[in-house]
């Protein structure tokens, strides 16, 4: 079941609602910064996470929700447990409940990376993305750190970086290679964008001096309709997120498109 957020009451809030996530920034200084010989690159995700949060606390304010199973049933009502899918606050009650396991874990959370924890025991470092997580540590001590929070949470298994294995983490891949004298850890969007061109049935473009358009966009064009709407800003969101990670040759028509 998904809550309608948008009717919940602002006192259900109970402060701010927006969570931090991983930087990219970060992401790319776990990957390429010089670590330990031996060390392990592997990712995992954390299964219905914002349904795994800490329950409310009984001072709390109590919270109804009801569900009418069909048109013409009677509402059933229910007082919520804990955050379920569809609060403004989920999001936030996750990441909180994740601060504290990975506290109770020997980490030490970053000051202007909230969602970087490291430990200073093991020499872990591990990256939040909401329910992906990204891990670069010993073998040992990812294992270790893997028992730990499978036996907390339910999650999926988890994939470790090699040669012949690719990471997927929220919307790019990790790849890694081999020349004559090291190893080379890589990223791309390659298949991302390809599926983005696939739905929207873009066809690429080789060969061109500049993505920005050389004139006006479009002079005097009419309202779009709330279909059409959805679908633009769908596109421009896209674009904004590919432009942030790996294609910063794109950034200003995507401002200018925004």
């Amino acid at each position: 079941l998904i809550l309608q957020g948008f009717r919940e009451p602002p006192s259900w809030d109970g402060g701010p609602t927006d969570s931090p996530v991983a930087s990219s920034s970060s992401i790319r200084s776990l990957l390429f910064k010089r670590g330990n010989k031996g060390d392990v690159i592997s990712a995992i995700d954390v299964s219905v996470a914002f349904l795994q949060s800490l329950e409310y606390d009984s001072s709390d304010p109590p919270r109804y929700v009801y569900h009418r199973p069909s048109p013409d049933s009677k509402p059933q009502y229910y007082r919520l447990r804990g955050p379920i899918y569809g609060q403004r606050v989920a999001s936030k009650k996750w990441y909180d409940t994740l601060v504290l396991f990975m506290l109770s874990q020997g980490f030490i959370q970053g000051k202007d990376e909230p969602c970087s924890f490291y430990n200073p025991k093991t020499h872990m470092t591990v990256l939040a993305y909401v329910d992906d997580i990204i891990c670069r540590g010993s073998d040992s001590a990812t294992q270790e750190f893997y028992s730990n929070l499978t036996r907390r949470f339910d999650c999926k298994d988890p994939s470790y970086l090699a040669y012949d294995n690719p990471l997927h983490f929220i919307g790019f891949d990790i790849k890694l290679t081999r020349d004559e004298l090291s190893d080379i850890i890589s990223i791309d969007q390659s298949d991302t964008i390809k599926e983005f061109l696939k739905v929207h049935e873009a066809k690429p473009v080789y060969n061109i001096k500049s993505p920005m358009a050389t004139s006006y966009i479009d002079k005097d064009s009419p309202l779009l309709s709330p279909e059409d709407k959805v679908r633009y800003q769908s596109i421009v969101g896209s674009l904004n997120y590919f432009a942030q990670i790996l294609r910063w040759d794109i950034s200003f028509p995507a401002n200018r498109l925004s």
